[in-house]
């Protein structure tokens, strides 16, 4: 299982935390799915705070 599979099996779980630590360093090396959590994360508020411009950032 690859650190990939490992942030979206932690998001499925709500364990926001972790999933959104390795999303972090996955999405700043350009992997799209990351990114796309990651706005998910700022749009709704999981585990860090809405934030609509770095929702649509990412």
């Amino acid at each position: 299982m690859d650190a990939l599979d490992k942030a979206c099996d932690a998001f499925e779980a709500e364990e926001y935390g972790k999933a959104f630590e390795i999303f972090q360093q996955r999405a700043a090396k350009n992997c799209s799915e990351s990114q796309y959590y990651l706005g998910l994360m700022y749009r709704d508020g999981l585990f860090v705070g809405r934030d609509e411009n770095k929702a649509v950032y990412w």
